[in-house]
């Protein structure tokens, strides 16, 4: 799928889509293992939010999530079938067959929704169609928060870093660093963008853009850890094809 848009448009649009943690400032640490949960060959990740102190959300949130993709969704198009004392809290239930069904997720106040993978590239198809200014869906998603112990992490601070990157390659098995080439940069709102680039891609190319990044807010302990393409993510999780 052609996605030609700039760097810096991309971070802004996972800037609005992830904001929410930073103002929430969400305590909750995460396992290691939970993508391999709610990344199947049948599913996988549509996109994630927050829950302050940890609460599931309220239906009205998720709904309002799924509209923030430009999702045409409204409460009554679903019923909310409860999986109580699991990882799995919602499975949303389209009333009309041409809605997709959504599962959401909650790991200590981490929200991911999935969706089916034909249901994806449904939404994909779309979005690209609508022509909107951007493309929240097909430009990636988060897939992780993390407490560091520190805000605002400069490019100098070797120890941080390398907690990071373990962290990545604890819940990424399939990614291996050495493959990749770091650069740092300075986004909006005084944070600064960790950008990992595959050695061997082409650098001349206009859809030249990270597999991963992670994020350092000046305010907030958590870095978000966004992919750009879900099929990397299936890479680095090493699920089969």
């Amino acid at each position: 799928m052609k996605r030609c848009v700039i760097m810096k448009k991309m971070n802004f649009c996972f800037y609005i889509l992830c904001s929410i943690f930073f103002l929430s400032a969400c305590t909750a640490e995460t396992k290691t293992d939970y993508l391999r949960e709610v990344v199947t060959d049948k599913q996988t990740i549509l996109t994630s939010d927050a829950s302050p102190n940890k609460r599931i959300p309220a239906k009205i949130d998720i709904i309002h999530i799924l509209q923030a993709l430009n999702i045409d969704v409204e409460k009554d198009d679903y019923e909310f079938q409860f999986k109580p004392g699991n990882n799995l809290v919602y499975h949303m239930k389209a009333k009309d067959k041409k809605n997709p069904d959504f599962n959401v997720y909650s790991f200590d106040g981490f929200i991911l929704l999935t969706c089916d993978r034909n249901d994806l590239e449904e939404l994909y198809e779309k979005e690209m169609n609508d022509n909107t200014e951007y493309d929240p869906i097909s430009w990636g998603t988060c897939i992780g928060y993390y407490n560091i112990g520190k805000a605002a992490i400069p490019e100098d601070d070797t120890e941080s870093i390398a907690k990071v990157e373990t962290y990545l390659m604890q819940i990424l098995p399939n990614l291996y660093l050495e493959d990749y080439e770091r650069q740092i940069t300075h986004g909006d709102a005084g944070t600064t963008d960790f950008s990992y680039y595959a050695k061997d891609r082409d650098a001349d190319s206009k859809e030249n853009f990270p597999d991963l990044f992670w994020s350092s807010s000046m305010n907030s302990p958590y870095i978000f850890i966004s992919i750009y393409s879900r099929e990397k993510l299936d890479e680095l999780l090493g699920l089969e094809k």
